[in-house]
């Protein structure tokens, strides 16, 4: 969903970019900004002047509009990529998540992490097999709580 977000921010503001350069607007890499940060305000606002934009003096260079296209590309992108790995629960590989099961199984070796081929790669639970003493020992990763900071492992 976070990316569906992004992509659709980031439509809005390419295309503000290009319509308020089309337009002949004084700045329009600072329109395109403005939709990017907070598009939920900036782009009805945007649509609502689009008319009523007052041509600059001298159009506005080429390379302005590609300025601003990298400056909602990074400031978008990055936000996004951001998100969306804040989201996501660690691997079952992820050295964290494997010295929390080596502490639950009383400090026993666990190799070969996995993940199970019906665990989602971005849910709520991510469920995974490792082996530990010679057979395979199934377990879950969740979040703890909302903020999706802390994760917690289930032994099965």
């Amino acid at each position: 969903m976070t990316l569906l977000i992004g992509l659709v921010v980031m439509a809005c503001a390419i295309w503000v970019l290009f319509d308020s350069h089309k337009k002949g607007a004084k700045n329009p890499a600072g329109w395109a900004v403005f939709v990017a940060v907070i598009w939920i305000i900036a782009l009805p606002f945007y649509l609502y002047k689009r008319n009523k934009l007052e041509p600059a003096e001298q159009a506005p260079a080429a390379s302005n509009r590609w300025i601003g296209l990298a400056i909602v590309v990074v400031l978008v992108g990055g936000t996004t990529f951001n998100t969306m790995s804040k989201e996501s629960l660690p691997a079952c590989e992820d050295p964290e998540v494997v010295k929390v099961l080596g502490k639950l199984l009383n400090g026993m070796t666990v190799s070969n992490p996995a993940q199970r081929p019906e665990s989602e790669d971005f849910g709520a639970i991510r469920q995974c097999n490792a082996t530990v003493a010679e057979h395979i020992q199934p377990y879950r990763i969740s979040w703890y709580s909302n903020d999706k900071v802390q994760f917690i492992v289930h032994l099965e």
